[in-house]
């Protein structure tokens, strides 16, 4: 049964303890001589008595050990990592004592038939056992011990470090109950190292304008913490020598120095009287000789990541003079054309251009089938971007394709076609971003298409059709896009589809136009 009361445990009384256990141990040694100098004499006798005597002596010979018991209620005891106390009830009849050969976090006592036995905190991560014996004299049990360790932690201070782009040294506490180490270093700009339950983490000065981050990992058994570096690039810088060019009449050549720490590239070109060249950190700028009687203007960018700088350009009008004489009167005229000024558009392009564009166009309608009318072509603008009115025409190849749905039937039909068209454009700019930014303009369009050939279904196509447009889009130099919504006179395939299928409406189309102009 186990005691109601704990006993308690202090060295005096484990010291007592120890010495009563020898004392039994003596005295039972001593009972055991003399049951040997017995069981000799016992031997002496029978020799001299023969049959008499020798059962005598077979009497007097007596192993107490075959009538001893000793088992404990159980052999084997496992606690976790805090302090834990156990009785163990132990069944004999004679009396026992405890080995003291144990480890010191094992405490144990003998208290009436119980073996009370304490097991200190294990403050270690790793687990430990050892076994207690108790013993009668003639025979001994075996208790197994068993304590687990303390669960391992690891913890930082911080998990996301930053630095600026000059570098620096941090310091990041960490805590754990075992054993820690570095185990993932950082990258060659970074290092670390170790001191008691500081990691201290230093990076390097960074003269890139690009950010940078890496990160560390240190490992304490198998826990593992991550700390995340990053560290900001320098700020981009972007100086040019001079902002404001001016040249005379007669045109020349000029050295413009660039200043940045980081790449940079020209941006915006000059227009077509002007070139550049680019070596090295400087840039050269040319102009041809003004030979009009208007000062000219322009600019050209340079751009370095997201900063830009814009270099200007001014040209002096032409000075020349010229004589014409009518000899039929002998009449002399003087023209000196610095002598006037009159107002002209700076033109930064031709009056008509050339160029291609691609076309796109769907009804979108899943009722209708679907349909989808790209197209490529060459086209010629007539006056210029910036002027407030423009007219574009051209001749474009259409490819048609329609799907339509055939009353309820799910099966599949397509139709192909294709044609040659002529587009024509009338835009209107409304608003004006600049000579060089471009404009936003609206527009009405027309388009002419003549038959070339259908495939697969002969004659399934008109021969021609007709359809108009409005449109708004924007508007630069080189460079074209417009939205519309297209409403054709007479469809493409109309009149032949129709017959079949009543849903199908080719009428009605919205669309995407880009155009490139050199």
């Amino acid at each position: 049964m186990f005691s109601q009361q704990r006993p308690t445990l202090n060295r005096e009384s484990i010291k007592k303890e120890q010495n009563r256990r020898n004392k039994a141990k003596q005295t039972k040694a001593q009972k055991g001589n003399v049951q040997k100098k017995v069981a000799e004499v016992g031997r002496t006798y029978t020799q001299s008595k023969k049959n008499v005597v020798k059962k005598r002596s077979e009497s007097a010979h007596y192993d107490n050990s075959q009538n001893t018991a000793l088992t404990v209620s159980t052999t084997s005891v496992s606690a976790t990592s805090e302090a834990t106390s156990r009785y163990i009830t132990v069944y004999g009849n004679s009396d026992w004592y405890i080995d003291g050969n144990y480890s010191n976090w094992i405490h144990a006592s003998k208290s009436d038939d119980n073996l009370y036995v304490h097991i200190d905190t294990n403050n270690s991560t790793q687990s430990r056992s050892d076994y207690l014996t108790i013993s009668n004299g003639y025979k001994t049990c075996e208790i197994n011990i068993s304590q687990s360790g303390k669960s391992t932690y690891l913890n930082v201070s911080s998990s996301n470090i930053s630095f600026s782009n000059s570098g620096g040294t941090q310091t990041i506490n960490v805590e754990s109950n075992s054993d820690w180490y570095i185990d993932v270093k950082p990258a060659s700009w970074g290092r670390v190292s170790k001191s008691g339950n500081n990691l201290y983490v230093s990076v390097d000065g960074n003269n890139s304008t690009q950010s940078r981050s890496d990160y560390i990992v240190i490992r304490s058994g198998n826990k593992t913490c991550n700390i995340n570096i990053s560290q900001s690039g320098k700020s981009a810088y972007l100086n040019v020598s001079s902002s404001n060019i001016s040249f005379s009449s007669s045109g020349g050549t000029r050295t413009i120095y660039v200043e940045s720490n980081c790449d940079w590239k020209i941006a915006v070109p000059t227009a077509s009287w002007g070139s550049l060249s680019k070596t090295g950190d400087a840039i050269t700028l040319s102009v041809k000789a003004n030979n009009s009687s208007s000062q000219r203007t322009d600019y050209f960018m340079i751009k370095a990541g997201n900063l830009e700088r814009k270099i200007y350009i001014t040209q002096a009008a032409s000075t020349s003079s010229y004589n014409y004489s009518n000899n039929s009167s002998n009449t002399t005229y003087n023209y000196n054309q610095s002598s006037y000024s009159y107002k002209k558009h700076n033109s930064s392009g031709p009056l008509f251009s050339f160029g291609i564009d691609v076309d796109l166009e769907t009804n979108l309608g899943s009722e209708a089938g679907s349909q989808i009318y790209p197209s490529f072509g060459l086209l010629t603008r007539f006056g210029q971007h910036e002027h407030t009115l423009n007219f574009i025409t051209g001749l474009r190849f259409r490819w048609f394709m329609v799907m339509p749905s055939y009353g309820n039937s799910d099966a599949e039909h397509k139709y192909y076609g294709r044609l040659l068209a002529i587009p024509g454009y009338f835009r209107i700019n409304i608003v004006h971003l600049g000579d060089d930014a471009g404009a936003i303009y609206i527009g009405i369009g027309a388009e002419y298409g003549v038959y070339i050939a259908d495939e697969e279904y002969e004659n399934s196509m008109e021969k021609n059709y007709m359809s108009f447009s409005p449109l708004l889009g924007y508007t630069n130099r080189n460079f074209d896009i417009s939205a519309y919504w297209k409403r054709y006179q007479k469809g493409p395939f109309m009149d032949y589809i129709s017959r079949y299928n009543t849903e199908f409406d080719s009428s009605s189309m919205i669309g995407l136009r880009l155009g490139l102009f050199f």
